[in-house]
């Protein structure tokens, strides 16, 4: 699916206006295009990033997910009736795992977007380890850490997936005699649906943290640039997360929010299905309640 979440990152920084990245017509025509002009290989640039964050991501989230909620379990005031945790709570864990998870990978998002959005020229990054150090030495450390604010906002993301999921898991639990365990089509369809309702409704966060994250329309980075000297932040052209909102509702409008949702909701819907399918099953097998 790697394939997919490149094309969805083109289509999240074409504003129209300052973007270096191809018009694709869609998500067929940009994988087309790409592999006609760029090569099929381009099409896995960043695949090294991507492979590293979503294990960090998800190791990190799931385990601190169920740590919390297996403490908030122990205290009956944040249990419901049923000795179940409630939605608020759910989501509390949710957002509390989602912010360490946040701050851990943030730097590595960052890389994979500046590997998949070289186009045209000679590539400034060879690698994940050389844009990284050349990110610190010509932005600084904290040039990693760029598109931070909505990376926190999308911590929404998971306590919104994991609260509906919960949610539609107690709805379906009322029809299955008393069985805390799904079955298998029951998770694909929990699992499915909180996904592409968490998906639309924190997307704009994800268009927001790739505007930031891209090297600035702006600058023409020279590798001469001083080591840990930012590059003429006033001359950005997206200065911050409410300067790339703006930008965004004046020239591009709503829409511009939902660019590449369909490839994104194309990637990570099936892997988020397969992934809470065998948690519910490992969960099962050891007698664990979910």
């Amino acid at each position: 699916t790697h394939p997919l979440d490149f094309v969805k990152t083109r289509f999240q920084v074409q504003d129209g206006v300052r973007s270096k990245v191809p018009k694709y017509r869609g998500t067929a025509h940009a994988l087309v295009t790409i592999v006609r002009t760029e090569g099929p290989l381009s099409l896995y640039a960043g695949l090294t990033p991507n492979l590293l964050g979503s294990t960090i991501a998800w190791g990190t989230y799931f385990y601190g997910y169920n740590y919390l909620r297996g403490i908030a379990r122990e205290n009956p005031r944040l249990l419901d009736e049923r000795g179940q945790t409630g939605p608020l709570v759910n989501m509390a864990c949710a957002t509390s795992a989602g912010v360490v998870t946040c701050f851990a990978t943030n730097p590595i998002w960052l890389l994979k977007t500046r590997l998949q959005l070289q186009v045209g020229e000679a590539p400034r990054y060879r690698g994940m380890f050389d844009a990284a150090t050349k990110v610190v030495q010509q932005e600084g450390f904290t040039g990693l850490y760029r598109g931070i604010v909505p990376s926190l906002l999308l911590t929404s993301h998971g306590a919104l997936q994991f609260m509906a999921y919960e949610e539609i898991k107690k709805m379906i639990r009322r029809y299955n005699d008393g069985d805390e365990h799904l079955h298998t089509w029951q998770t694909l369809f929990a699992s499915s649906s909180s996904k592409v309702f968490a998906s639309c409704v924190t997307y704009p966060s994800q268009v927001v943290r790739s505007r930031l994250q891209q090297l600035d329309p702006n600058l023409s980075v020279s590798l001469k640039t001083s080591p840990g000297t930012d590059l003429a932040a006033k001359q950005r052209y997206y200065r911050g997360t409410v300067d790339v909102v703006l930008k965004i509702v004046r020239l591009e409008g709503v829409r511009g929010f939902y660019k590449g949702l369909a490839p994104n909701l194309m990637r990570v819907v099936p892997s988020s299905t397969i992934t809470f399918v065998v948690y519910e099953a490992v969960a099962k097998f050891l007698g664990a309640k979910t």
